[in-house]
């Protein structure tokens, strides 16, 4: 099934965690919006959770101010 999509990400970081080996990493949340039509939202090793989520529903999550901007 294909499906149209255009995503762009633009990254101003406002801090950067730096680990002691010298790697530096800067957390970020993808937000989309659309409408699932067909199954399920699944995971990988680098998200703790990934869900469909109406968006009057989004003030039950605890979602950092700056991630809603």
């Amino acid at each position: 099934m294909g499906l149209p999509f255009s995503s762009g990400y633009n990254s101003n970081p406002n801090y950067i965690v730096a680990y002691s080996g010298g790697e530096g990493r800067q957390q970020y949340e993808n937000t989309y919006i659309g409408r699932p039509v067909a199954g399920k939202p699944t995971i990988n090793e680098e998200a703790d959770g990934v869900a469909f989520v109406r968006p009057e529903e989004l003030d039950r999550y605890d979602i950092h101010p700056s991630m809603r901007q």
